[in-house]
């Protein structure tokens, strides 16, 4: 074949099939009627979506209403009782949305409101999760494949968020987290107690206001905390080539160990940096009367130790 006819074909093939998308006719989405069931102050409420968005809005009644829109070939189904409720958006004919070809085409929309003390658990796949002015919660858990989940102006016992390409946000008071994503950001904002994050390519960044216990790890994406370590708390850090940011506050009573194979190491505590025989370097020693633990591990990025 003409090297040159085929390059000249590909823009004309791409722009038949997008003028073919552009011209399907699109079918209109099923409003689903507001809906209201009672709920336990302390219940939990359950949720998952495919395609779309999940929005969930605290209020001060001890009932659950929902509405939004069903995308073509999709259903609700409701399972409600006094302590728990849950909606499921699946497939209309009851089949299952895995495999090629079979999932929505089309967005499905849930606009929720709860009790302001009621549970999460909240699933997607290509949907976002967002969540607001949760209070007082005793859990909140919400993941999504490739969608954004962000909480905010929310308060919870222990959080649970994840997602794989979205980025993962929450700004509250939350006693205990565990945020992870693979290639989206993450940033948590007003935690304490225990706090594990994880991501693989997104930067990690978390404001607290004191820990217990903090785990970060990263293979190529930035982690940078800023908050205060408890008098016998754990602080362990992980990154293979993302850059590692940790600031404390000046009276911070700690005993540091840091590890880098080619990153830079440095401080504000006048902890000595020493170089190993082979390649690397150490940053020990202690901080205060030393009554907590930090271990900070790099390979190929710098590590950072401030005081503010």
């Amino acid at each position: 074949m003409n090297t040159a006819m085929s390059v000249s074909f590909r823009p004309q093939l791409l722009a038949a099939l997008v003028m073919a998308m552009l011209s399907a006719p699109l079918l209109a989405a099923t409003p689903i009627a507001e809906t209201v069931a009672p709920l336990d102050a302390r219940g939990t409420f359950e949720a998952s979506n495919v395609r779309g968005r999940i929005s969930v809005t605290a209020w001060d009644r001890n009932e659950v209403s929902w509405s939004g829109s069903l995308g073509a070939g999709a259903k609700l189904v409701v399972e409600k009782s006094a302590t728990r409720v849950s909606l499921s958006v699946e497939s209309e004919n009851g089949s299952s949305w895995t495999g090629w070809n079979k999932g929505p085409r089309e967005d499905s929309v849930l606009v929720i409101k709860v009790p302001a003390s009621a549970s999460l658990d909240l699933s997607a796949v290509s949907a976002n999760i967002d969540v607001t002015a949760m209070r007082d919660s005793a859990s909140i858990e919400a993941e999504s494949v490739s969608g954004e989940v962000s909480l905010r102006a929310s308060s919870t016992d222990k959080l649970e968020i994840s997602s794989v390409s979205g980025d993962v946000s929450f700004e509250g008071q939350a006693g205990r987290v565990d945020a992870e994503t693979v290639s989206g950001d993450l940033r948590v904002s007003g935690a304490s107690g225990d706090v594990s994050v994880e991501t693989v390519s997104g930067s990690a960044i978390v404001r607290a206001s004191t820990v217990t216990e903090f785990e970060a790890a990263s293979v190529s994406g930035d982690i940078d905390f800023e908050g205060a370590l408890a008098a016998n708390g754990r602080m362990d850090v992980e990154s293979m080539s993302g850059d590692v940011s940790i600031t404390l506050p000046a009276n911070t009573s700690a005993r540091v160990t840091a590890e880098a194979f080619s990153g830079d190491l440095s401080n504000d505590f006048g902890l000595a940096v020493e170089d190993e025989d082979g390649p690397g370097s150490t940053m020990h020693g202690k901080i205060g009367g030393g009554s907590a633990s930090i271990e900070i591990e790099s390979f190929s990025g710098d590590v950072d130790l401030r005081s503010r």
